[in-house]
């Protein structure tokens, strides 16, 4: 449902600027880190988000696939931290992976990707995969 995406993406606006506005320094240089939320604070915030709308009958009719670099730094200018991949559904159940897949499409990719992935794989071999 795009209006529920929409909806989604202005709360997660309207959270990056109370933070900001709430923070101890305007300035984003002398702020701890970068300033920003990582992907995993994101995956779980809107974990609490979709739950709770769930609770209420409510739902936010989307499954969301949050991808990212968690906290920790690169030391020669890289994003830096660990990769993250989760994913929340529309009732809030939560998990993360190596791989995820949405739809109908993940009845169809996951089985191939569980017997085929590995750690190791080139973009080469992921495309013709």
């Amino acid at each position: 449902e795009y209006s529920d995406f929409q909806s989604i993406t202005q709360l997660l606006k309207r959270n990056a600027l109370e933070d900001l506005c709430t923070a101890d320094s305007l300035y984003e240089d002398e702020m701890d880190g970068n300033g920003e939320e990582d992907a995993r604070q994101i995956w779980n915030y809107l974990r609490a988000v979709m739950y709770n709308r769930r609770n209420k009958m409510n739902p936010l009719w989307n499954d969301l696939v949050i991808a990212g670099f968690g906290s920790g730094g690169g030391g020669d200018g890289e994003a830096g931290g660990e990769c993250f991949l989760g994913l929340v559904d529309k009732i809030g159940t939560t998990y993360e992976d190596d791989y995820i897949a949405t739809g109908f499409g993940s009845y169809l990719a996951l089985p191939i990707l569980r017997e085929k992935w590995s750690v190791d794989l080139s973009e080469g071999e992921a495309r013709a995969l």
